[in-house]
């Protein structure tokens, strides 16, 4: 069983190596940094000591707001057992998944480099974190991304999910492309996992070819879709979830049919 210990140590005692967060936001952080000074730091942070100081395991983020808030002490957990690199890095990531929200890809970098230094299988550090198994597999599926879509997740212009979805798409341009539409709005995280579902099993016709699809409801009402890569059940539950997206979100402005129509022909042009 790990000794743990609570005690007051200096800040300036404690240094951090490599650590799972990339990017923090310095509004949070000072918005933390007040709360500090009216009422402490409520949670330690986790240390190991090392000679004389400290290496920091986690609660990077208290203790850089400690920083701004002035704070010479800050409470800290001293793990008393040696440490490996694979035991600190999952103390670190369970902390951080558990307690502080890391970004998509700050979870994925850190889940994929605890399974480097321990030579775990992703379903057992599944296992280690406390996640489920498919929410690691599908993290893991964001590194595998380009470079511009991870900044794209990063900064929030899409969602880890619809990433995810990206991920299962060979084709970069592709890829680059639906992203696109996502960010724009006009493709829903469902039809995005549909495109990707017909590629996968090869339903799609990506060839610049229009299609024309007539819909029969009943004897007096039809549907009739046409345009490129509609060749497949699965492309044609796509466009009208889609379009049913975008005529829900319309909806509230109470437009007429002709009105709403005339908005998604400019928005094509746009």
């Amino acid at each position: 069983m790990q000794e743990l210990q609570v005690q007051q140590i200096a800040r300036k005692k404690i240094t951090w190596g490599e650590n799972d967060r990339t990017y923090i936001e310095k509004g949070s952080l000072e918005d933390l940094a007040r709360t500090i000074r009216v009422h402490g730091i409520l949670e330690a942070i986790g240390v190991k000591p090392e000679g004389d100081h400290f290496i920091g395991l986690w609660g990077h983020r208290r203790w850089l707001a400690a920083e701004i808030a002035g704070l010479e002490t800050v409470p800290a957990v001293v793990c008393a057992k040696s440490m490996t690199e694979a035991e600190t890095r999952e103390l670190r990531l369970i902390e951080n998944v558990a307690r502080e929200s890391l970004q998509p890809l700050e979870t994925a970098t850190g889940l994929a480099q605890l399974m480097q230094v321990s030579g775990l299988s992703a379903s057992e550090v599944a296992k280690r974190v406390g996640l489920n198994a498919a929410v690691v597999s599908k993290s893991l599926a964001l590194l595998s991304l380009p470079g511009p879509l991870r900044e794209q997740i990063n900064s929030g212009v899409i969602s880890a999910a619809a990433g995810y979805e990206l991920s299962r798409i060979d084709n970069p341009q592709l890829q680059s492309e639906l992203a696109s539409e996502v960010a724009a709005g006009r493709l829903s995280r469902d039809a995005l996992a549909g495109r990707a579902k017909a590629l996968k099993r090869g339903h799609v016709n990506e060839t610049k070819g229009r299609a024309r699809v007539t819909a029969m409801l009943d004897a007096k009402r039809s549907v009739t879709l046409t345009g490129e890569g509609l060749s497949s059940l699965e492309a044609l539950i796509e466009w009208l979830e889609e379009l049913l997206t975008k005529a829900r979100k319309a909806r509230p402005q109470n437009l007429e049919l002709g009105t709403f129509t005339k908005m998604l022909k400019d928005q094509s042009r746009a």
